[in-house]
């Protein structure tokens, strides 16, 4: 687990912007998301087992969660369909498509708009991936009816979704494991190679594989786009599919000059006005 903070994470709020109920009060009108931290009630997922913020934790929680979401275009996150985003100390699914039982995680995304992302306070860089990484998994499943509204996106889905980025990882010798990496030890897991790959988690399947690069290309472009260019022709590859997917999805506003400005730390709250 990376525990880096990158550049472009130092965005500047005043004073008042610390206030949760502030903070949650912009996000639900700029973004139509409600922000939850407390207990567990009737319009939670039966699957999702978790363990609420305590006050001070959920203070600096709700400010990263506004840090990361105002990286986007508020159009992008409403046709994204978020209804609310539940920020937990702990999270543990009863059940996937991958295994029956308790697994523990580090955030989950639902069909209906409901998010859940582990707020971990020693290591904020994985909770800003994490925010990112659920919300590519609710752009996945739209992106069927926006590449039929789009024809650079449909042409992104179809031909390099579907061929370049398996034959990437072909190419590269490291299949997706599915169900097989559940089966293997937290340590056994730490250890996979993931030569292509953002981490280990990257190879349980095409999906988690996107997510993650979503996840590492929102908070680190330099990385993805500058230091893997010389070091993994792979990933590298699949970053700038993933630029090319988040330009597609927005009409040109998450395009390459984005990420750019993005990791100069040009994109603060002003940007989308």
């Amino acid at each position: 687990m990376e525990i880096f903070e990158p550049r472009l994470a130092s965005l500047r709020f005043s004073p008042s912007d610390v206030d949760p109920s502030a903070n949650k009060e912009f996000l639900r009108a700029r973004y139509g998301v409600m922000v939850e931290t407390g207990a567990k009630d009737e319009a939670d997922q039966e699957t999702a087992i978790f363990e609420p913020l305590d006050l001070i934790s959920s203070i600096d929680a709700i400010m990263l969660l506004r840090e990361e979401l105002i990286k986007y275009p508020p159009s992008y996150v409403l046709a994204l369909g978020v209804a609310s985003i539940r920020l937990v100390a702990d999270l543990q699914i009863t059940k996937s498509e991958y295994y029956e039982g308790l697994h523990r995680v580090g955030g989950a995304a639902y069909s209906n708009g409901q998010l859940y992302v582990v707020y971990y306070e020693r290591h904020r860089v994985h909770t800003r991936e994490t925010i990112h990484h659920e919300l590519e998994h609710l752009a996945q499943d739209r992106d069927e009816a926006w590449k039929n509204k789009i024809a650079v996106l449909r042409w992104i889905c179809e031909e390099w979704r579907e061929g370049q980025w398996d034959g990437l990882n072909r190419s590269s010798g490291l299949p997706f494991l599915g169900e097989k990496y559940w089966r293997l030890s937290n340590a056994e897991r730490q250890r996979l190679d993931h030569s292509g790959f953002v981490k280990p988690h990257s190879r349980l399947s095409r999906r988690e594989d996107g997510a993650t690069v979503a996840g590492r290309l929102m908070t680190n472009p330099q990385k993805l786009l500058i230091q893997r260019r010389c070091d993994d022709q792979i990933l590298y590859q699949k970053a700038l599919h993933m630029v090319g997917m988040f330009n597609g999805r927005t009409s040109g506003k998450m395009g390459g000059r984005f990420f750019r400005e993005l990791e100069f730390g040009f994109v603060r709250e002003s940007y989308w006005r």
